[in-house]
């Protein structure tokens, strides 16, 4: 079984790729890959789960609702990208982790998708 980790580095407001991403982590999840989630830099901002107004084109917040339907419960918010935006109070479940943490699991991963 493949660990795939998907990082988010893009805020809500920079189009369809990150719910393209999300979609992609939905797919390996169902293929029974081992998916994680990382929100980093202006990523962090998924984090406190932003409602957007009906049909809005990045609203993912659903998607994002239903990780766990899909298995995705690792789900780790940059601590460092945290400070650079102290408004954000993480309502998605994950686990806050340092760079080092994070550059530490690189080696678990398989693959790596960088968004």
């Amino acid at each position: 079984m493949k660990h795939i980790a998907f990082v988010v580095r893009r805020g809500p407001d920079h189009g369809l790729g990150i719910r393209e991403m999300i979609d992609m982590a939905f797919v390996f999840s169902a293929f029974e890959c081992r998916v994680t989630l990382i929100l980093q830099d202006e990523g962090v901002l998924w984090a406190e789960m932003p409602v957007f107004t009906h049909g809005y084109p990045s609203s993912i917040t659903g998607k994002l609702k239903s990780l766990s339907l899909y298995d995705i419960r690792d789900v780790i918010i940059h601590e460092e990208s945290l400070v650079n935006y102290p408004f954000v109070e993480p309502q998605l479940p994950g686990t806050i982790e340092s760079t080092a943490a994070i550059n530490e699991r690189k080696h678990t991963f398989d693959i790596i998708m960088d968004v």
